[in-house]
């Protein structure tokens, strides 16, 4: 009884989704990770369906980027978070794609 209670946990806990920041994004067959540049990110993902960028001040001037892909039908979408060149941040979102995956879209 204790073993298979011990089991059951440990599929509860491995199938619990993880809302907190990742460290990888999968596109298609390829993987990005924190700390690769806005080039490397678009170059193995593709353009994402939405960019907003915002510039901060206060003595030094950071530009900061998200990113947001359509991951495609059915599965969740991804916002990437760029703190200058560099990918910081990547989080998945409750909302699910549609269509073909943006790294999939014609380049």
């Amino acid at each position: 009884m204790k073993k298979r209670c011990l089991i059951l946990v440990g599929f509860l806990i491995a199938a619990t989704p993880a809302f907190a920041s990742e460290s990888v994004f999968r596109c298609g067959s390829n993987i990005v990770q924190k700390g690769d540049s806005m080039g490397t990110v678009q170059t193995k993902c593709g353009e994402p369906m939405i960019k907003n960028a915002i510039t901060t001040g206060g003595g030094t001037t950071v530009r900061q980027e998200v990113w947001y892909y359509n991951c495609g039908d059915g599965n969740f979408n991804y916002m990437l978070t760029f703190w200058g060149m560099t990918l910081e941040d990547i989080k998945r979102t409750d909302e699910r794609g549609s269509g073909v995956a943006d790294w999939n879209k014609a380049r």
